[in-house]
């Protein structure tokens, strides 16, 4: 099938709140639907099978809701028709069953033509069967972007592989039916376990902004130093190329996503593809900036210049922690006080240890760091808007108003896709009230008509602003 390259893989983070929660959301204990969606649209389960030449290929094995008929609209989805390909993106190293295998989960996000997104959350595993086989997939398919909560699924749909596929599919099909819950609601499945009577499970969504649900920083945090993290972000906000090797597919998913997830309230606007299959390496050679991860089985071709990639490619090592190719020096655009504030609150976040919770605190705290550099940065943006309405900005403003020493970094950035995005989406004052960025600007600035500059539309709700105290990372 052919697809549209430059368009498989395109990320919209919505920025939300995090943190701010109203007074009727405090009770975490009932259960709450958003928008009605279900939990998940589909379940595939995808296997390696031979074709006529003794080679294997993924297909799928099973869907749910099932086909109804090939006129079905799911047979005419092309998004799920690329799917086996991103469950296997190492295929060529399968050529024969195996006897171990250590199961993994990760995820991809299949971008249309509209750019309307879906999340693919998936488990590969080897199932029990006593005897050497390859490994099968179990993927779910939604447009709901909640990592910790899509894992926990798959932890019991795991669980139950042991016991029977019946155990298995009735969980399944009894997850679809819920819906989706509010942050901090939950939902509780009970389902048949397979020999054991009824089981009950309870998922439960973070009180976190949707933007960090998906994203686990403990694997990043393990794998790069701090000093390679404020390297990576200095790249991401200027809309390198980047790619981000690893052996296991876990391990790309989940250092992508947290990268960037660091960008926020900025969205990527580029190619963005967390697991590429091998057989499409040759999307490495775009001109237009990427975030690329690649299998350490298929990088070769890149690193040996077998393929015409730009010149300036930052490649990550994610297993070996450390640079193949480090040719730019972005650090030295950014204001040398924002820089070496930064440099503090990442080196003391990153350092920190604790229990889950703390892991948790680690990751907002990382967020954070990244986030109050935009704050000292660009945090007089909406001064710069020419009318209350937002309808034209005043680029050569905005980079005068900002300090004498931000005013080579403000030049290079206003130039930047995501920082043009942000101006339109953000051209009212009111499109982002509540919004934790806003929020914390206001908390940083000590006035919200510091940070809006007399936009008398935008108001702060009081409890919400108060809910924000404590997350801004003071290092």
């Amino acid at each position: 099938m052919e697809m549209d390259r430059h368009n498989i893989m395109r990320p919209r983070l919505k920025p939300v709140v995090v943190r701010v929660v109203s007074m009727e959301e405090e009770d975490s204990d009932s259960e709450e639907a958003l928008g009605g969606d279900s939990l998940f649209q589909y379940v595939l389960v995808i296997k390696l099978t031979k074709d006529e030449n003794g080679k294997y290929s993924p297909r799928v094995t099973y869907q749910f809701p099932p086909k109804l008929s090939e006129h079905d609209e799911s047979s005419k989805d092309e998004g799920l028709q690329s799917i086996p390909a991103f469950c296997f993106p190492d295929l060529q190293l399968w050529t024969e069953p195996v006897n171990t295998y250590k199961s993994e989960t990760f995820s991809f996000i299949l971008t249309d033509i509209g750019g309307r997104k879906r999340f693919g959350y998936c488990r590969r595993l080897l199932p029990a069967r006593g005897r050497p086989c390859m490994p099968e997939v179990y993927c779910l398919i939604s447009p709901l972007g909640c990592f910790s909560l899509y894992s926990k699924i798959l932890d019991h749909v795991e669980q139950r592989i042991a016991r029977s596929s019946s155990a298995v599919f009735a969980f399944l099909k009894a997850v679809i039916a819920k819906p989706f819950p509010s942050p901090g609601r939950k939902v509780v499945v009970s389902a048949f376990g397979g020999g054991v009577g009824m089981d009950t499970v309870v998922l439960k969504r973070p009180k976190d902004s949707a933007w960090l649900e998906h994203v686990d920083f403990e694997v990043l945090t393990s794998k790069l130093s701090y000093e390679m993290i404020m390297k990576i972000f200095a790249a991401l906000v200027n809309e390198r190329h980047i790619l981000f090797v690893a052996e296991r597919l876990s391990t790309l998913s989940t250092c992508i996503l947290a990268c960037v997830a660091l960008l926020y309230p900025f969205e990527w606007q580029h190619v963005f593809i967390p697991v590429l299959p091998a057989s499409l390496i040759d999307i490495c050679c775009s001109p237009l900036p990427y975030i690329i991860g690649v299998m350490k089985s298929a990088i070769e071709p890149v690193i040996n210049g077998d393929l015409p990639v730009e010149e300036n490619v930052l490649i990550v090592d994610l297993d070996e922690g450390r640079f193949i190719t480090d040719v730019l020096n972005d650090l030295s655009v950014m204001p040398n006080k924002h820089r070496s504030d930064l440099e503090t609150s990442l080196k003391s976040a990153c350092r920190s240890t604790g229990n889950a919770a703390g892991q948790s605190s680690r990751g907002q705290a990382i967020v954070a760091a990244c986030m109050n550099f935009f704050i000292q940065t660009i945090g007089h943006y909406r001064k710069c808007y020419k009318a209350a309405d937002g309808i034209d900005f005043d680029m050569p403003l905005f980079i005068k108003s900002g300090s004498k020493s931000s005013s080579e970094f403000l030049t290079a950035f206003s130039k930047t896709q995501m920082f043009d995005m942000f101006i339109q989406e953000n051209s009212t004052a009111s499109t982002n009230a509540g919004g934790m960025f806003e929020l914390a600007m206001a908390e940083n600035y000590g006035s919200s008509d510091d940070v809006l500059g007399g936009h008398t539309a935008f108001k702060l709700h009081k409890q919400a602003k108060a809910k924000i105290k404590g997350f801004i990372w003071k290092g």
